[in-house]
């Protein structure tokens, strides 16, 4: 008795080809891998914008490098400024604060528009390379 558990155990670890297609699936899963290839023909469709892409990365890390030097001016506004009542100081780091918020915010605007560009180039083009192929289907195509 105690054999056979263990040879059902090992059969139920690794079913075999048969055993996997009768076995249930996850029925809330409708979710299936993409073909392969697909991926590198959309890279074709994005490697003529990959000049656009690098600067729009780029864009993105500078945006984010000014997003992290804020809390540096607040810091200093708290810790030195103010208890020091150092006007100067509080002038010139609340000047800074600005300029760095409106360079992030410009900075921001271009990644975005750079991202958004894309995106949308990208997508019509591949609309129109699927519709010029719909285009040269034989009308038998459309009949079926």
């Amino acid at each position: 008795m105690n054999n056979q558990t263990n040879t059902n155990r090992s059969s139920n670890r690794h079913p075999s080809p048969s055993q996997e297609e009768d076995a249930p699936s996850d029925e809330g899963d409708s979710r299936q891998a993409p073909p392969r290839g697909v991926g590198q023909r959309f890279w074709q469709f994005l490697g003529r914008y990959r000049k656009l892409i690098v600067v729009a990365a780029f864009g993105n890390f500078i945006t984010v490098a000014l997003a992290m030097v804020a809390p540096l001016i607040t810091k200093l506004i708290i810790d030195e400024a103010l208890p020091g009542k150092n006007f100067p100081l509080l002038l010139g780091l609340a000047i800074g604060f600005v300029i760095l918020q409106g360079l992030r915010l410009a900075i921001g605007y271009g990644h975005d528009f750079l991202i958004n560009y894309v995106g949308q180039r990208t997508v019509f083009d591949i609309r129109k390379t699927l519709f010029h192929h719909l285009q040269l289907l034989h009308l038998s195509f459309y009949e079926k």
